[in-house]
């Protein structure tokens, strides 16, 4: 009988300890993937920074500074330009395309406002993302009027990115640019003063894999939940950490 009691409160102190020691290590790899998101975000605004004070970003000069940011910030995959184009201009820009219900890409349907991905890079391997509308889709779409509305980065739930990769679930970030010289103190103001976005995509477990580089893995399968979500739709495991 002592011999059992024994057992047991050494037993309870050691799960106390596994408990107290892996709550730790939770915090801190937590924080590690707070610190390298924060970063991350941190570069998409610099870009709408970029386009703000510039105001004439060729293609050249849009290269220059995302060769910059892609350099410093391993997991994000592709930095863009998307402007805002009324339906009546959009004849004089390149094809814009959108993706049909099978996943193909195709022309875009007509609607008021397009967004399409003008500066892209990397350009190798991303192709298929160039023209490509982002306000075609209603996740994409719900993001980038969060942030017009607001003046503030928005981000995406989960989404499939255009250029697909290696099937990774990804997100997406819009970074509002308005124009110079427009007030933009309220909601109706910043709409009307609207230039584009500077937008960043990226691939959730490589954002976590990336923050937590060099740090022992605990051998435990790590899973993401989208709060913003009504139900459990958000909820994925990616990796194991």
């Amino acid at each position: 009988m002592i011999t059992s009691i024994a057992f047991w409160q050494i037993r309870r102190a050691q799960l106390a300890r596994f408990q107290s020691q892996f709550e730790s290590d939770a915090k801190a790899r937590t924080a590690l993937i707070i610190q390298e998101t924060d970063k991350s975000l941190f570069a998409i605004k610099s870009l709408g920074w970029f386009f703000d004070v510039t105001r004439s970003v060729d293609r050249r000069k849009f290269r220059a500074f995302a060769a910059v940011c892609l350099a410093e910030r391993k997991e994000l995959q592709v930095l863009s330009w998307n402007p805002c184009i009324p339906a009546a201009d959009r004849g004089d820009w390149f094809q814009i395309t959108e993706q049909s219900p099978d996943g193909r890409l195709i022309t875009a349907r007509e609607r008021e406002t397009y967004y399409p991905a003008f500066y892209i890079e990397p350009f190798t391997g991303n192709e298929t993302a160039l023209g490509f509308d982002a306000g075609s889709d209603q996740v994409r779409l719900a993001a980038l009027m969060r942030a017009r509305d607001t003046g503030e980065p928005a981000v995406t739930e989960a989404i499939q990115l255009v250029q697909k990769g290696n099937g990774q679930p990804g997100f997406l970030i819009f970074m509002p640019v308005y124009r110079q010289g427009m007030p933009k103190a309220s909601i109706e103001q910043r709409r009307a003063a609207l230039e584009g976005f500077a937008v960043g995509d990226y691939q959730i477990g490589t954002v976590v894999s990336n923050a937590l580089r060099g740090v022992e893995a605990m051998g435990m399968s790590l899973t993401l939940l989208d709060l913003s979500l009504p139900d459990s739709s958000g909820l994925e495991t990616f990796l194991e950490i």
